[in-house]
């Protein structure tokens, strides 16, 4: 029998680390966390609560291999979950690296427990003997690894576009705090080889691979992609862009924004239906978010406010969860044409807060509160300020666009509005809920006195979906342009979906900083005979 190495237990009020039995423990029961998860946590807790450098960090965990930083990012995001809510054990020194706070005191010394063939002490790093590689764990959040394009031209000249396009696309990809991105340097470990997408998923920890092909014929060049499944081998979305080479860099600029706009939205209508597949009893705060947006975007809003505070709960950190719980209030208001009541807008700007100040530099949230903070709480500046920067984050995700559009419209710059409606088309033209888009365009172009447009616009929304909204942008575009036997049978419509609905709700409905729109608007719709 070979000797047994004794190594300490740490503890600290309830917690437990046995680093023989390579365990953490929670009044003495067993909490489940990854190897790899838990030999960091042995190198912290060795520290004594000195700052590890994330780098000493990364060659004491993996010796001799070339490691992402997102990878031990993944695994810090793994203790603090398994910490629960003393995550705040982990502290991160910003720049520097990480620490375990509390005083953890050797309680005791154990033996690992020793099985069949594994009876032999295990170095951290190094793999247990006669062990096949361990497949990564998938994150709590969708995970994508980009692959090498294949150069299709025949010309090894061109292999640095293909390279540089995939490049752009993984650095892209990293600005949606939703997705968990897996580096070029392990995405290029693959390149020139023959792939099997379920291994790579398996190899790289992800959901989801993108793979693609460049090919160059003259002065012509076209880029194909696919997103694939990787757990199931579906095919998710392909598309193919084409376009001339005398720019390349532009058109390469180009690719990338058409293709990452168009990945994000298909990974998040991929991931609602996977999650509706799953059993209710295992949904952790991402699941209950995702399954609270699916049912937002029908309208079911007392459901979907149900399960974004579950998932708040679950995760009192989720800024997502609190942004779209704030935005339920905004789009209700919208929607029925009826004034929140006092209490409804005071815990609409409360959520919003919440998620502005936990959003930090996630763009969704931050866009989603600001609108709130503008439609609901009147703060035209801090929504602005909010949206803009929302922006800069992340120009390539949709929503923010929507968010900076009626932002930009509330605030009296329509001119700004169309534009970044505009942007929103041209990134996702398929969102089902786009009509918010060309409700935008029609509200904005009334403002800019181009009636018979906003007609078009309004009418197209209202024949995708009847609400106060769309009725509302058509009536008074309809009475702008003269057609007062379409505005009065659009403000029928209206009566018949609200027959509460009165013009005295427009200034809180049809939010405008400026009382002069405001007061076209009133007008417009009190021209169409809907009751005062």
């Amino acid at each position: 029998m070979p000797e047994q190495h004794l190594k300490p237990v740490y503890a600290y009020q309830d917690w437990e680390i046995d680093l023989a039995r390579r365990e953490l423990r929670l009044r003495g029961a067993p909490v489940p966390i990854g190897s790899r998860a838990f030999e960091i946590i042995g190198v912290l807790v060795e520290a004594a609560g000195d700052t590890i450098n994330k780098y000493d960090l990364m060659g004491r965990i993996w010796p001799g291999a070339v490691v992402e930083e997102n990878t031990l990012q993944f695994h810090i995001s793994a203790i603090r979950k398994a910490f629960g809510p003393d995550r705040g054990l982990l502290k991160t020194a910003f720049g520097r690296g990480y620490r375990l706070l509390g005083k953890w005191a050797i309680r005791e010394e154990s033996a690992p427990a020793l099985t069949g063939a594994l009876e032999q002490p295990h170095t951290a790093g190094q793999p247990l003997l006669n062990a096949a590689p361990e497949p990564l764990a998938l994150p709590d959040k969708p995970s994508i690894a980009v692959l090498p394009f294949q150069n299709m031209s025949g010309d090894p000249e061109q292999e640095y576009f293909a390279d540089g396009i995939v490049e752009d696309i993984i650095t892209a990809l990293t600005r949606f705090k939703s997705l968990f991105v897996i580096a070029r340097n392990s995405s290029f470990t693959y390149k020139g080889k023959p792939v099997d997408i379920k291994q790579v998923g398996r190899q790289l920890g992800v959901r989801y691979v993108l793979e693609g092909s460049v090919r160059r014929a003259g002065n012509r060049v076209r880029i194909t992609g696919q997103l694939i499944d990787a757990a199931t081998n579906n095919h998710l979305w392909a598309d193919k862009f084409d376009g001339a080479i005398e720019d390349i860099f532009s058109l390469q600029d180009q690719v990338t924004a058409a293709v990452v706009g168009l990945i994000a939205p298909a990974v998040e209508r991929a991931e609602i239906q996977r999650v509706k597949r799953k059993p209710t009893d295992r949904l952790d705060s991402y699941d209950l978010y995702l399954r609270g947006l699916a049912l937002q975007r029908t309208g079911s809003f007392e459901e979907a406010r149900a399960l974004h505070k579950k998932a708040i709960e679950k995760d009192p950190e989720n800024a997502r969860a609190y942004a779209n719980l704030a935005l339920t209030y905004n789009t209700q208001q919208a929607i029925s044409g009826i004034a929140l009541s006092a209490e409804e807008r005071s815990e609409a700007i409360r959520l919003a807060n919440s998620a502005a100040n936990l959003a930090a530099d996630d763009a969704v949230p931050l866009a989603q509160a600001g609108h709130v903070l503008t439609y609901i709480g009147r703060n035209y500046d801090r929504g602005s300020s909010m949206t803009t920067e929302a922006v800069a984050l992340n120009a390539n995700h949709a929503f923010v666009w929507l968010s900076r559009g009626w932002v930009a419209l509330m605030c009296d710059e329509p001119e700004t509005a169309i534009e970044s409606f505009d942007r929103l088309l041209r990134l996702d033209p398929l969102d089902p809920n786009r009509r918010y888009a060309w409700i935008g365009i029609a509200f904005a172009l009334f403002c800019l006195g181009r009636y018979v447009e906003g007609c078009e616009w309004a009418a197209k929304a209202a024949q995708l979906h009847a609400e106060a909204h769309s009725l509302g942008a058509l009536i008074i575009n309809s009475i702008g342009a003269g057609r007062i036997d379409d505005a009065r049978d659009a403000a029928a419509h209206l009566l018949k979906l609200r027959p509460d609905f009165r013009v005295s709700h427009s200034g809180e409905v049809f939010r405008s900083r400026s009382a002069a729109t405001r007061d076209l608007i009133s007008k417009a719709l009190q021209a169409s005979g809907l009751p005062p």
